[in-house]
């Protein structure tokens, strides 16, 4: 869990520009925290399986970050929020390594499950991803070139 961890803490240096230092991330950015917090989450949901705490701790990021995870949905290595604010994945979301969350998103819950996979851009101005997506590459767009390059760094 700890790499994880530390990969999620590279992707934010890596692609927040207002990130100006390690430790102004590690203590001011709150997408990170409710990352972290999820990733905390998820572990209980299961491995330990406890029905309350999960729960509870998706309740404080949410709160904290105005982000809503599910402590089920399933989140790859290296995912950053930008402006998460509005952001909700489900609890049957699965995204995968090194994707970004742009603008306000919600990926879930329906009867599909909902797949972003790797290296891929999320959102636009209210963007839902409430139906099965499979995004293998990001798009050739030249405004997410900035992600394209960052994600294979």
């Amino acid at each position: 869990m700890w790499n994880i961890i530390r990969e999620d803490f590279r992707a934010v240096l890596r692609n927040d520009p207002a990130a100006h230092s390690a430790l102004e991330t590690l203590l001011f950015r709150a997408s990170f925290h409710t990352i972290v917090l999820h990733r905390v989450a998820h572990w209980f949901h299961t491995r330990v399986r406890l029905p309350l705490l999960p729960q509870f701790l998706a309740l404080l990021g949410r709160v904290w970050s105005g982000v809503e995870i599910h402590p089920a949905a399933r989140i790859g290595k290296g995912f950053f929020i930008d402006h998460g604010t509005g952001v909700v994945i489900g609890e049957t979301a699965e995204i995968g390594e090194i994707c970004h969350s742009l603008l306000p998103a919600r990926a879930g819950p329906v009867k599909s499950r909902p797949v972003v996979s790797i290296q891929s851009p999320l959102g636009k101005q209210g963007g839902r991803l409430l139906s099965r997506m499979r995004a293998k590459n990001p798009p050739p767009s030249p405004h997410f070139s900035a992600f394209r390059s960052s994600a294979i760094a």
